[in-house]
């Protein structure tokens, strides 16, 4: 009896390219890279002020977006890529206090005598930054390459009605997290640092919606509504930073060892006002944000049930 050798024919792999918004979505992550990548630089070769800041910006918006990639395919895990960040993102943000406390107590100065703080502040800044360009100088930057090869082929098979319910829903549960914290009718300090944190990871998962569906009044509106927000309550904190920075310089210090402790004491009053006076801003504005998200999180769900 005979038997017939079955053929073992090699089949081709289909290679299926990003739907529309996946590609946006892409471009999107080079636009963000970009822009890590020079501030980065910038940190570097000066330690600027502005350094600092657009790293660590361009760290949170590229931080949500792996999140949210994540969230659409979960073949994508977002963990590995934000770890690259971390150790960074921390060093450039304990830099970032100082600077935040040299810019306020300088803007001080005519009023109050905190030269010796401001002194303290440079020795300290002075240690952050050998510490800053220790570890950046650490950081691989090909690790964005391969996070964006792995967006890629995470984002390759996904369908574009898919990809678009999931940045909806991911919306919804921004909004209604921010929601629910700014409806707190008692906010403690950790509420609203939380809120602040909140409202920036929905305006930047809106930020990359517009760039896949287009702007539109309402959403460009409750953005503008969230900046203004989280804006005002990091103006608070910052704040309340200068005042726990002040107030570390002078435990255990001597008053007489200083040229003038009431002008430390008077501006630890100051930095209070000002606390108070920012957190009265913010809470102005809860009202008409409240009523955008309401607004948001209705027409989504109209949306997603249609």
């Amino acid at each position: 009896m005979c038997c017939m050798k079955r053929s073992n024919s090699n089949t081709s792999t289909i290679k299926r390219e990003p739907c529309p918004a996946a590609e946006r979505i892409l471009v999107y992550f080079d636009e963000r890279s970009k822009e890590f990548r020079g501030a980065l630089r910038t940190a570097q070769s000066g330690f600027t002020v502005d350094g600092i800041h657009d790293m660590r910006v361009a760290v949170k918006r590229l931080r949500v977006l792996y999140e949210l990639i994540d969230y659409i395919a979960p073949s994508f895990a977002s963990k590995p890529s934000l770890l690259s960040f971390k150790e960074l993102y921390q060093a450039a943000g304990v830099l970032r206090d100082i600077d935040i406390c040299q810019e306020i107590a300088t803007s001080y100065l005519e009023a109050y005598h905190l030269t010796e703080y401001l002194e303290q502040l440079e020795k300290e800044e002075s240690q952050l930054r050998n510490t800053f360009a220790e570890v950046a100088s650490r950081y691989s930057i090909a690790s964005l390459s391969k996070s964006r090869q792995q967006i890629y082929s995470a984002l390759a098979i996904t369908r574009e009605k898919w990809l678009q319910r999931r940045i909806e829903k991911k919306i919804l549960k921004h909004a209604e997290k921010v929601r629910d914290g700014t409806s707190l009718k008692k906010q403690s300090n950790d509420d609203l640092h939380t809120v602040r944190k909140l409202s920036k990871a929905l305006r930047y998962t809106l930020d990359i919606w517009q760039v896949c569906y287009g702007k539109t009044g309402p959403v460009t509106k409750i953005s503008d509504q969230l900046k203004k927000a989280y804006g005002r309550l990091g103006e608070w904190h910052d704040a309340l930073l200068v005042h726990d920075s002040v107030e570390n310089f002078l435990t255990g210090k001597n008053p007489d060892s200083l040229a003038d402790s009431e002008a430390c004491t008077k501006f630890l009053e100051e930095m209070n006002r000002r606390a108070r006076r920012l957190l009265g801003a913010y809470r102005q504005g809860k009202k008409p944000l409240l009523k955008s998200l309401d607004r948001l999180a209705s027409d989504l769900h109209k949306h997603m049930s249609g």
